[in-house]
């Protein structure tokens, strides 16, 4: 087999090796790295990917050849496609390579897929260059750098990220916040919770989301107590972190947060009281989602969907009649909750005329197994007249609950003459 740019269609080629699955033909792509196109150098690289997925050990093999390749092409446009190449088989032996290209390489595509590939690799020499990229002003590098460190795992990146926690850019500092929350270390939750303590403005947040992320519960007692004084910074960091810790000891302080009368710590309270899952939660959680405050009546209108309780169907009907995007969560929220009750309400909104509300509650429906065979009907009908989005959403529901094959409306309606009367 050969593939090369002077063949008919080589994309079709590629294609076809992809179908194949053999692993043993990905040596027949490698020449398409070195394709003066850039879309055939791509393809020859997702033809490596797909093929590696099938037999590492196979694809591994082919390192060596790719990178004898990738330094025989310096020209930079080709850089991308082989920092791609030698990620797909973790190629080890590029390393050098790769960190060497990282450091002369212009921020844009390709230095961000040189940092990709030094995590698919696994590359602890790489943490160095990677962790400095933390700092970078290069929000895709600093993304794909975070993805690498994590992918290595090389606990020597813990106490870099640490340094970084009060830098100047917000970014950064929780770039820096992923990567130790990525690779756990036994010294990691009590140093966050130290930096909590100290109550450094910069660096508060990024610590609890790492002490949140740890699930470092013998924080919580720390995290309560600065939550609970109303001046402190991070308040709503402070809460989302108590419901990540996932104790239900601290429902009574999150429902007085929730409770006050501004701040942001009300936000981060209803967003964990919906992850804690209490039924204390309720009455609360009720009156937040009637709030003035539009951020806050969504976080309070989506907890309610985690409680899944009849009692709050009524404050998640007022929600849908209200404007904006808390509708939509309430029409979420209504079709997690069980019950008859629930089912009838989002029959009741697929019937609206206001479109997006009844592709949402067509959705919702769909989710439900309550909706086979008792929501059926109602989903026939938006086939005979709905319109054409509407229609087209309601088959896919039916096509869902029911297993049913059927395409179009003429189909469904003979189904439904026949059996579903």
């Amino acid at each position: 087999m050969i593939v090369n740019d002077r063949e008919t269609a080589p994309e079709f080629l590629m294609d076809a090796l992809q179908r194949l699955g053999d692993p043993a033909n990905a040596r027949f792509v490698l020449p398409m790295l070195d394709s003066k196109r850039d879309v055939l150098r791509l393809k020859a690289v997702e033809t490596l990917q797909s093929l590696e997925t099938q037999s590492p050990p196979v694809l591994q093999k082919l390192g060596p050849a790719i990178l004898a390749q990738a330094r025989r092409q310096p020209a930079p446009e080709y850089a991308r496609s082989y920092a791609m190449a030698l990620g797909a088989v973790r190629a080890r032996a590029a390393t050098d390579y790769l960190i060497r290209a990282a450091g002369h390489t212009e921020a844009g595509p390709a230095l961000a897929a040189t940092y990709l590939a030094l995590g698919r690799i696994g590359a602890p020499s790489a943490v160095p260059v990677l962790t400095r990229a933390l700092i970078a002003e290069f929000p895709k590098g600093r993304e794909n750098a975070v993805q690498a460190l994590v992918a290595i795992g090389d606990g020597s990146a813990v106490p870099r990220a640490f340094a970084q926690l009060a830098h100047e850019r917000v970014e950064t500092r929780f770039a820096a916040a992923e990567v130790i929350a990525g690779i756990p270390l036994e010294s990691s939750g009590p140093r966050a919770l130290e930096l909590l303590r100290e109550r450094t403005p910069a660096s508060l947040a990024p610590a609890a989301y790492v002490i949140a992320r740890l699930k470092y519960r013998p924080a919580r007692g720390q995290v309560e107590l600065q939550l609970s004084d109303a001046t402190a910074a991070e308040r709503e960091a402070l809460a989302r972190t108590l419901g990540w810790l996932g104790q239900s000891e601290s429902v009574p302080l999150l429902l007085r947060v929730l409770a006050e009368a501004s701040g942001e710590g009300r936000y981060g309270a209803a967003w964990a009281l919906g992850i804690l899952g209490d039924a204390r939660a309720l009455d609360g959680l009720r009156q937040a989602a009637g709030s003035s405050d539009r951020k806050l009546a969504l976080l309070a209108t989506e907890a309610l969907g985690s409680l899944a309780r009849p009692e709050s169907l009524p404050d998640l009907r007022r929600a849908v009649q209200a404007a904006g995007a808390t509708r939509y969560a309430a029409v979420d929220a209504i079709g997690g909750t069980p019950g008859g009750e629930a089912r009838l309400m989002l029959e009741e909104f697929a019937q609206s005329s206001d479109l997006e509300l009844q592709l949402a509650a067509v959705r919702a429906l769909a989710g439900r197994a309550d909706a086979a065979p008792a929501s059926v009907p109602a989903l026939i009908a938006i086939v005979d007249e709905g319109s054409t989005e509407g229609a087209r959403a309601a088959m896919a529901a039916l096509r869902k609950l029911t297993g049913l094959p059927y395409e179009n409306r003429s189909q469904w309606r003979h189904w439904f003459e026949m059996n579903g009367r």
